[in-house]
């Protein structure tokens, strides 16, 4: 394992004592306690981390395979309820049941929705709700002057 890992896994008074151990105390035994014993302890917490590397990077890759799908399910639903608020059109119960419905957009994860009142974006631009010719609303940025 490179020396960087093991400074990583191992910390820096464990070390100091494994050194001075194998230069000073080599021959030494004491009960539970010989550098043969050591030594196995060191690699068997090498091993240990080795092992954690390899299922951080099995999670990290099952992670993506999460947010994939999930986005698939995502664009499906958006594209369902879509069909769904077509064949609902004669049934007023089941269209406003449906336009109560907000999948949010595809390809926005979960974690940035961000609930609560108007919020500025960097810029300083914060969005407000505007009629659109067919009478439905429409987002659009309306600048706000800073105060100094």
């Amino acid at each position: 394992m490179a020396e960087q890992t093991i400074n990583a896994i191992i910390t820096g008074s464990i070390q100091e004592f494994l050194t001075v151990y194998r230069e000073k105390l080599s021959s030494v035994a004491f009960p539970d306690i010989s550098l043969e014993i050591l030594e196995n302890t060191v690699q068997e917490v090498l091993e240990k981390g080795r092992q954690l590397e390899e299922n951080k990077k099995k999670v990290e890759e099952a992670q993506q395979v999460l947010e994939a799908v999930n986005e698939n399910l995502q664009q499906k639903c958006s594209r369902g309820l879509a069909y769904a608020k077509i064949y609902a059109e004669g049934d007023p119960a089941l269209s406003a049941q449906l336009a109560s419905i907000n999948l949010g957009r595809a390809g926005r994860s979960a974690k940035r929705v961000v609930s609560g009142e108007k919020r500025k974006n960097e810029t300083g631009v914060t969005p407000q709700k505007q009629k659109r010719n067919n009478g439905e609303e429409k987002k659009e940025p309306v600048v706000e002057s800073a105060s100094v």
